[in-house]
Parts: C-alpha cells; sequence; structure tokens
C-alpha cells in the first residue's frame, strides 16, 4: 500500500473541490465599452455691440441684442453655441427681474478663416423674463454653451 503525505491529499482534495465548484459557476457577458478621463480646453465667449430694447412709455429694457464671438479657433468649439440667455442684473449683482428667456439668433454664426479654422460669431435678441428700470441696470449676465 502507497502511503501519501497527509499535506499532500488535502492539497489534491481542495484541488478536486475547486474544479468541481467552478465548473457550476455562471459567466456573465458584458458588452465592450468606453471609459476614461480627459481635459481639453475652454473657450469662452466675448459680448459686443449690446443694445437694449426699451420700453418708451415705461422707460424699461424689455431686451437687449448682443454680438458674441467665440475665442476658440478651431471646431467644434467655435461653431454656434446650442445654448444662449441674456439676463439684467441689479447693482449687487443679483437677477431681481428673473433669469432670461433663451436668446435667439438674428444672423448666421460665421468661422473667420477657412472652413472652421477661425473664431465663430453671430447676433443674438433675447427678451427679458420681466422688464428693468433702466436706472437700475447695471450689469448684463449672458450664457453660452454648446
Amino acid at each position: 500500500m502507497l502511503k501519501l503525505p497527509r499535506k499532500l491529499l488535502l492539497w489534491g482534495g481542495a484541488a478536486v473541490v475547486v474544479a468541481s465548484g467552478s465548473a457550476f459557476m455562471a459567466s456573465n457577458s458584458v458588452a465592450p465599452s468606453s471609459a476614461g478621463e480627459g481635459a481639453g480646453a475652454v473657450s469662452g465667449y466675448t459680448v459686443s455691440n449690446i443694445s437694449y430694447a426699451v420700453n418708451n412709455n415705461t422707460g424699461n429694457a424689455t431686451g437687449v441684442s448682443f454680438r458674441l464671438t467665440s475665442w476658440a479657433s478651431s471646431a467644434p468649439a467655435n461653431e454656434k453655441p446650442g445654448n444662449v440667455d441674456a439676463y439684467p442684473l441689479n447693482g449687487g449683482g443679483n437677477a431681481q427681474w428673473g433669469q432670461g428667456n433663451s436668446c435667439s439668433p438674428t444672423s448666421s454664426w460665421t468661422t473667420n478663416g477657412v472652413g472652421n479654422a477661425g473664431n465663430g460669431y453671430g447676433t443674438f435678441s433675447c427678451s427679458f423674463a420681466y422688464s428693468a428700470p433702466v436706472q437700475d441696470l447695471f450689469y448684463l449676465a449672458v450664457e453660452a454653451n454648446q
């Protein structure tokens, strides 16, 4: 009769249990996906040619139009923003007349240069949620994003 050391028998038994247990485990199928982290430059906009719409009877500003210029010099960052809002702020920087309504483009978005290799610009017109007394209007907040 062949005598096997006890440790060898224990390891052999454990291997049989592991092998038989893994045969009964279910497997999951996971579709390939992408994950990652990155960084990119964020460009801002310049607001110029600001013109307020004023109700002559009340002296209140009811809206504004302006030119929006992208600081980015290549696509897609220099392309027309998808969301533009503008609203008046009082001397304390508060929007006491409410957040603005969405602005509408009044001209087509243009890029300087060849194709999309230049700064983009266009004009927008916005109506305020509530008219603001011109004498109380100190700042204009403009939000634009793609």
